[in-house]
């Protein structure tokens, strides 16, 4: 087996030039707003109401999904409809 010798070539060689989007985050940003704990964009749902999951919470804001008060109490309202026509989770 030989062994390799003669990396003083190497030495003249450049570090590549980083391509970046002007006013894109770099991956350090994109870490960092991933692990910086975050307020639920949804409220906080009583006993018995419809919650999302944080993933689904996550899902509905990146695609701009919002619900409102009104909305929630017509999802609640046909879970009720739903759970009295003998549906279960």
């Amino acid at each position: 087996m030989s062994t390799v010798r003669g990396l003083g070539g190497l030495q003249g060689l450049q570090q590549p030039e980083r391509h970046t989007l002007s006013g894109a985050p770099g991956f350090g940003d994109s870490l960092d707003a991933l692990l910086r704990p975050q307020a639920s964009p949804t409220r906080t749902a009583a006993p018995g109401e419809l919650s999302f999951s944080k993933h689904a919470s996550a899902r509905m804001e990146s695609r701009g999904i919002q619900l409102d008060e009104q909305d929630h109490a017509d999802l609640n309202g046909a879970l009720d409809n739903l759970s009295k026509r003998g549906a279960k989770e």
